[in-house]
This record gives structure tokens, sequence and C-alpha cells, in this order.
């Protein structure tokens, strides 16, 4: 729904003999698991006519639509009617993608990580969410009911809104994280549904210029120059003139990309297994909650190195630092630990070594690992 209407099943495109029927599964599709009174669905598929025949109406397209998508032969049905209400059942083996947009782009939104461009896991979903917007919700799907009118101006405007925070955090994030390719992709994919959007261009201008395509870069300016003016009269924002300028004299841009320093020592080989601990450990490391996190297990059975792998992968949520401290040697108390703690992050000044206060001085307000 997320662009033109498609609707498979098993795999199979289904055909659908009229308008009437789109608009019918639509609707239900978009209210999956509630049911809608059949009074409401007759409005929206003919509003002009008295209810009697507006029902029957309905009736006749419903039959239509049962048939279209093998409603009868599916096993439980597709569709869950009674003499009052209609619904398109949940259930795994059916998929929205309004629905599955929707839920990831909400766990995005509710989960407690420290910074986006370092919580791989909102990634994945925003990744998956976003390549679900295909183009305007139920592009070309005309239908003469004013209701229906009404109904779909209001589902596109709450659709396209969701799309493009969705996009805008992915697109934030890959261009914190320097990933240019991808930053690119997703900027122009937000201009293609909103050419105006201002920021989708300086987007694609440092894109194109972080990858060595200054002409891209300051043509991409002058379309965004077009666009403002003749769609909405006005000329380029003061920080995309600036940019312009920047990328014109050849200066050097934000360099984007993690940046964050570390003392991890490299690790040779690839790290295979222990999937579900890495995957678990990256998401509490991630998730500012978690202040203190202890891997127990027996010696010799890897814990160093899966710290290490997660705490490499963690780098972009603690911008002052991922730092190993070395513990096995310090036979002391806590001044001694924070000491430790304040050489690994090479905090001495001037070589002098800081005592254990310093140290927490120094690191209270900084976001470190």
């Amino acid at each position: 729904m997320l662009g033109p209407l498609q609707v498979r099943l098993a795999g199979a495109a289904a055909t659908f003999r009229t308008d009437a029927e789109r608009v019918l599964l639509a609707c239900l599709a978009a209210h999956q698991g509630s049911a809608q009174r059949r009074e409401t669905l007759a409005s929206l598929l003919a509003p002009d006519r008295p209810d009697v025949e507006a029902l029957t109406y309905l009736r006749n397209r419903l039959t239509r639509l049962r048939g279209t998508i093998e409603d009868e032969h599916a096993a439980p049905a597709w569709l869950e009617i009674d003499r009052k209400q209609i619904a398109l059942r949940s259930g795994d083996d059916i998929t929205v993608d309004l629905a599955v947009f929707e839920r990831q782009v909400a766990a995005v939104e509710a989960h407690a990580h420290r910074e986006l461009a370092g919580c791989p896991t909102c990634l994945a979903r925003l990744d998956e969410a976003v390549a679900l917007v295909r183009g305007e919700l139920l592009a070309g799907l005309n239908f003469a009911s004013e209701t229906w009118e009404t109904w779909l101006a209001a589902q596109r405007e709450h659709y396209g809104q969701r799309a493009l925070v969705a996009m805008t955090l992915l697109r934030e994030a890959r261009l914190a994280r320097g990933e240019w390719p991808a930053a690119l992709d997703i900027a122009q994919r937000q201009l293609a549904l909103e050419p105006w959007l201002e920021a989708a261009h300086r987007a694609t201008m440092t894109a194109h210029a972080q990858l060595g395509d200054r002409n891209a870069a300051l043509a991409q300016f002058e379309l965004c120059e077009r666009v403002l003016w003749n769609e909405l009269g006005v000329e380029p924002e003061a920080e995309t003139r600036q940019l312009r300028e920047r990328i014109f004299a050849g200066a050097p841009l934000a360099r984007g990309g993690i940046d964050t320093r570390d003392n991890l020592p490299p690790q040779t080989g690839v790290f295979f297994g222990r999937e579900t601990e890495q995957a678990q450990l990256l998401e509490r490391l991630v998730d500012p909650r978690y202040r203190l996190i202890t891997i127990v297990g027996a010696g010799g059975m890897g814990k160093t190195r899966l710290s290490i792998e997660a705490g490499g992968q963690a780098r972009a949520s603690f911008p002052h630092g991922v730092w190993l401290v070395a513990l096995d040697a310090i036979n002391g108390g806590a001044e001694q630990i924070k000491i430790a703690v304040g050489e690994a992050a090479g905090l001495a000044q001037d070589g002098k070594q800081l005592s254990g206060e310093q140290v927490l001085a120094v690191l209270r307000d900084k976001r470190a690992l």
C-alpha cells in the first residue's frame, strides 16, 4: 500500500476486476484486525446512493473481492464477516506493509539507545521500514467517491509524514556514520516524495561532495534553487547557500563517520559464533539504562574477545571513547581502578598521572565506554 496497490497470494499477483474491490480491500487492510461497520464501508464505496442500495452494492463488491483473493479456499478465511461488520483478520500469514512500517518506526522511537547512529538494531528496523516505501500511499487508485477521497487524503498525509520522519532519521544516521552512498540513496528517495525538502538537498550535496563528485553536488544546488523558486517562490536557506560555497571553493566538509577514539587491540581473523550473545551485549551497550554489564564464564571461553568485538561495534554510541582497561594486575582498591581507567583513556596531562577523583571529574560529563 505504500505505493501503487500490490496484492499477492502465495507469491502470485492478484487480479482485480474493479477499483471498488481495490478500495474495499485497501480500507480493510489499513484497519487490519479491526472490524469495520458495513454502513461505513458502504458510504465509502457508494456515498451518493440510498442506504439500502449502498449496502447492496457493498455486498456485491464483497462477493467479488472474496473470489479475487480466494477467501473461500483460505483456512482460516482472510476476511471475518458477519451481518454488521467486516474485517481483514490479523495473523502471521497476512502481511500488510502499513502495519510492518508502523511497527518498525514505533520500535525505533521507543528504543532507549544512546545514539541512533550507534544502534544497529534500530538502523536495521529503519532500513526495513524505509524499504517498504515505494511512493505515495495507494498511488493511482482513483475512485469516484468523495468519502473515499477524504479518507485517502488523510491517510496519505499521515503515512507521508511518517515516511519522511523515518527517512530523515535514517539519512542523518548514515551521514553521521560517513556512509555516503546510503545517505545519498535515502536523500534522493526523500526528494522523489517531496522535491522541495531542503535538508534532503543538502544531504545529497554533501554525499556527492564526499564521494568526490563536486559537479554533481553543485548541480544539486542548482536543482534545489530552481525547485524552491518554482514551487514555493523562495530562495535556498543560508545553510544551503553556505554549503554550496564551501563545495565550490573546495573547502573541507564535516568528515562524518565514526571518529571515536579507542585503545582496542586489533583482532586477527574473523569473529565466528556467539551471534546471540554478541547481539544481546550490543543491545545492552547502546541502551543508556544499562550502566554496568558483567560477562560471566569459565576461563578461555572468549569473554574478552566478545567484549572487544561488541565494544568496537558500539563506537558510534560513545563519542568520547571506547577503552579497554586491564585490571588483572591491580591488587588495590577503587583508587587504583580509577587511575587505571584514566591511563587507558589517555587522560594524563603533560605526562602527569591524574588522581582517581580527577579522572572521575574529567569523565563525569562524557559518554564513554
